[in-house]
């Protein structure tokens, strides 16, 4: 679980207004990497054979599948929720 609350220079806002409670995230799982970011242009370049394209597409899923939360995480927002904004800092809280 993670705060913005006791992040220096947190700004999340709840309905609005600056809450001085921040907000309580947590992350719930890893998003595991899918053949849709094979539609990727960097990947999937026209101008190569299908078969170049697809063992493309083979090597970065699963150099994305190399370490948990390479590709990225899905979170939650708990509590009375609040707004998580880009630039907001969050810190980990102690496990309880």
């Amino acid at each position: 679980k993670f705060s913005t609350k006791e992040a220096k220079g947190g700004t999340s806002s709840n309905n609005g207004k600056d809450s001085e409670d921040g907000v309580l995230i947590e992350i719930t799982e890893r998003i595991e990497p899918c053949g849709n970011l094979c539609k990727l242009p960097y990947i999937n370049d026209e101008t190569l054979e299908p078969l170049e394209r697809f063992e493309n597409c083979k090597k970065f899923l699963l150099w994305l599948d190399q370490k948990d939360g390479l590709r990225g995480w899905y979170a939650k927002v708990l509590g009375d929720g609040g707004t998580v904004k880009i630039g907001d800092q969050v810190q980990p809280l102690a496990a309880a």
